[in-house]
């Protein structure tokens, strides 16, 4: 069941129990469907070619340039996606590495790879870790 089906059963159950402002106003907080809710960069048609917001590159590409998944961009292009994901089987080759070197105690060379870790960890959604120009390019080779 929806939130907008759970909101209309309350809404009923209220006014057929004529319930308390108070009460209304609480659950409406909690259960009323949002609105609103657009875009902060919706697409913009430019010279005739539908351009979309990418996340990483924080710039609008063309359609082909997105990934898209039933006509919606799902918000980044391709050349970022694909350093994502290179960057993303880093980290889990990282932890996978960190967990045999504990295991096999080597404790010292386990922090070197967590601290490593930890950086590759917070650039992996930072746009400023993105480039345009690069990522494209190591996308086209």
């Amino acid at each position: 069941m929806s939130k907008s089906n759970v909101w209309t059963q309350v809404q009923e159950l209220l006014v057929a129990n004529k319930a308390k402002p108070a009460l209304v106003e609480a659950l409406e907080a909690i259960l009323a469907p949002k609105q609103g809710g657009g875009s902060i960069n919706p697409p913009k048609m430019i010279d005739d070619v539908m351009h979309y917001y990418c996340r990483f590159h924080q710039v609008y590409e063309p359609e082909t340039n997105m990934v898209m998944s039933a006509g919606k961009s799902k918000g980044y292009c391709k050349a970022a996606i694909s350093i994502w994901n290179k960057r993303n089987a880093t980290i889990k080759k990282l932890e996978a590495e960190i967990s045999e070197l504990v295991m096999l105690g080597d404790f010292e060379q386990a922090k070197m790879c967590s601290d490593e870790l930890q950086i590759a960890k917070k650039e992996l959604n930072e746009p400023t870790a993105y480039n345009l120009e690069s990522d494209w390019l190591a996308f086209n080779n």
